[in-house]
């Protein structure tokens, strides 16, 4: 195609748009905080020194496309367990939750 602007313009107005995007993600994820949501749990990370934390996501996050819901202190929560948290904080794309007892 003839008429192309160039690639660093190109790139330039990507990253516009990506911190303009991230800006209206945190916004939409912090006006969750201090509610609660039901939890897909789709993995146990573990860092080596004894802190646990599930990742997983809720119905309105879609695998793969969206962030996800990190739960600290999972206790006995495996893969594939459906468990009510409240979200306690929000970023850009990920959420940070507590199982909700």
């Amino acid at each position: 195609m003839t008429d192309q602007i160039d690639e660093e313009v190109k790139e330039d107005r990507y990253h516009q748009l990506m911190a303009i995007q991230a800006g209206i993600s945190e916004e939409n994820n912090e006006r969750l905080i201090d509610t609660d949501a039901e939890v897909l749990v789709e993995e146990i990370i573990e860092d080596g020194e004894g802190h646990r934390q599930a990742k997983g996501r809720t119905s309105y996050q879609a695998p793969e496309v969206d962030g996800n819901v990190y739960i600290d202190d999972p206790g006995d929560l495996k893969p594939g367990d459906f468990v009510n948290v409240h979200i306690i904080d929000g970023y850009a794309y990920d959420l940070i939750a507590e199982v909700k007892e």
